[in-house]
């Protein structure tokens, strides 16, 4: 096939190729370098451009368009691998695209799982005060895979204990902590909130009281 036109965008990242029979293609700066195809001059053109590197262009410029959007929807809100292919494939791009789309966004860092992590981690931890159990729950709900939560979770700097404490003095507010039922309805709150039962004890035991009087 003949390139009959070579167009770069107003910042160079992207190259539009105009072929002979009308059909363009708009790919990534760096995929035109990686593809081998000559930057040629005008007085160079037409190009003929072999079979192999022309069957890819497809491919090359839908994977541009899946980064664009994934960017687009990044800009609401960050998310997951996971996630932000779910969403490029809801929208309709191949999986080798989406793929391909994400492995260029974290080869740009735009894309980090890890980094993600730990920063959901830490708000639900020091906003939500959820505990080390409910933050794995909801982490794997924002689709982190095991292998990141569990990293995350490790190298995250987060002190459980007082923040089941602050949790405690919290939903204890007001309460007949000398109530034995009482006492099993902030046990099972404490519980549903991620916290294991040696700080549950710990908050119980010592009562805190001396903080509501």
């Amino acid at each position: 096939m003949l390139i009959t036109h070579l167009q770069r965008s107003s910042g160079g990242n992207e190259v539009t190729l105009l072929f002979e029979n009308r059909e363009s293609y708009t790919i990534s700066a760096a995929d035109f370098r990686k593809a081998g195809i000559p930057d040629c001059k005008a007085e160079e053109l037409p190009f003929e451009l072999n079979d192999k590197t022309f069957s890819q262009l497809e491919l090359l410029q839908e994977k541009l368009n899946a980064v664009k959007y994934a960017t687009y929807l990044l800009g609401f809100s960050d998310k997951s691998v996971k996630k932000l292919l779910q969403k490029m494939k809801e929208k309709g791009y191949s999986d080798h695209a989406c793929a391909l789309a994400v492995e260029a966004m974290k080869h740009a860092h735009i894309l980090d799982d890890l980094a993600l992590c730990k920063r959901k981690l830490l708000f639900l931890a020091n906003t939500k005060l959820y505990g080390k159990y409910r933050i794995k729950q909801e982490l794997f709900v924002l689709g982190f895979d095991r292998e990141t939560v569990e990293n995350a979770l490790e190298n995250s700097e987060v002190d459980y204990e007082q923040n089941a404490v602050a949790l405690f003095q919290k939903i204890a507010r007001n309460s007949d902590l000398s109530d034995r039922m009482v006492k099993k309805k902030l046990s099972d709150k404490m519980g549903r909130y991620g916290y294991g039962y040696d700080l549950i004890k710990i908050c119980l035991e010592n009562e805190i009281d001396e903080e509501f009087e």
